[in-house]
């Protein structure tokens, strides 16, 4: 309170939270390149003492500069995740995108963001509205990325209750994903896909899509996420190929250099002693 006193009576005070702005806004966009594939658990040590210094980074932003508030909100998307700041994430997405309504690639991936963020806090009738806006801007925009991301959002939504009907949006998602480059849109829409198939008794076309999906990811030299053996392992269990199932489940449990998804993991757990108690 003392430096800030003395900042602001200098006249520093404004060229300083420009050049903090500046050097958060650069980190948080170098943390998400490694938190989102792979999601190195090193970067969470790096992040999480700044967790003041990213809130009023993005406060600053919203106030002066509401584009680069976008874009430190969309960085650390990963981060808010896996750290359970939802309501925290959906706050500073709300005043950012508030803040710079003009129509860009970047504001479809924050609308995108929120609508991710809004699913977790169990606002879904918003979360939809917002996959929607984002998908539509990103058409209008040529944002493929964003594109596979909002349309696996609804295909996954959907295919809780229609699995099948699901397919369009996801098999959508999953091409533009493998066009655009986007690692972690191909690999969400893979597992969805895969898990569409797996409730219908499609096993082999559940492991075909999996199996591509990993393929592509490799090529770019990519690992996949936790979840990513979870629907073969699934297929495994109900087939009863017992080796199988549990080769899948430590693959997906077994990843000390990657952080998992506590979900996904609890079903590898779930799967692997169904597995072993039949």
């Amino acid at each position: 309170q003392y430096a800030v006193e003395l900042c602001q009576d200098s006249g520093e005070a404004p060229r300083l939270r420009e050049r903090h702005l500046e050097f958060f806004l650069s980190l948080a966009e170098r943390a998400a390149l490694e938190l989102e594939i792979p999601r190195n658990l090193e970067w969470l040590e790096v992040l999480e003492p700044e967790a003041a210094n990213l809130r009023a980074a993005i406060d600053h932003g919203v106030a002066t500069d509401p584009e680069r508030a976008l874009r430190i909100s969309v960085a650390l998307t990963a981060w808010w995740e896996v750290s359970g700041r939802f309501s925290a994430a959906e706050s500073a997405l709300e005043r950012a995108l508030a803040a710079d309504p003009s129509p860009s690639p970047l504001r479809a991936r924050a609308l995108w963001t929120r609508g991710h963020f809004a699913r977790y806090v169990q606002a879904d009738t918003v979360a939809d509205e917002l996959f929607e806006q984002a998908l539509e801007l990103a058409e209008s925009t040529g944002d493929e990325s964003t594109q596979a991301r909002a349309l696996r959002a609804k295909g996954f939504r959907r295919m809780f209750r229609d699995p099948v009907g699901a397919r369009p949006d996801l098999w959508r998602a999953f091409d533009l994903a493998r066009r655009s480059g986007d690692a972690w849109a191909l690999m969400s829409a893979a597992a969805s896909l895969a898990w569409s198939y797996a409730w219908t008794d499609e096993f082999t076309e559940a492991e075909r899509v999996c199996d591509e999906a990993q393929q592509v990811l490799e090529r770019v030299g990519v690992r996949s996420g936790a979840h990513a053996p979870l629907p073969p392992a699934y297929c495994a269990m109900l087939r009863a190929d017992h080796e199988r199932c549990t080769e899948l489940c430590q693959q997906a449990l077994t990843a000390p250099h990657e952080l998992g998804d506590p979900v996904y993991e609890s079903c590898a757990q779930v799967f692997w002693a169904w597995d072993e108690t039949s």
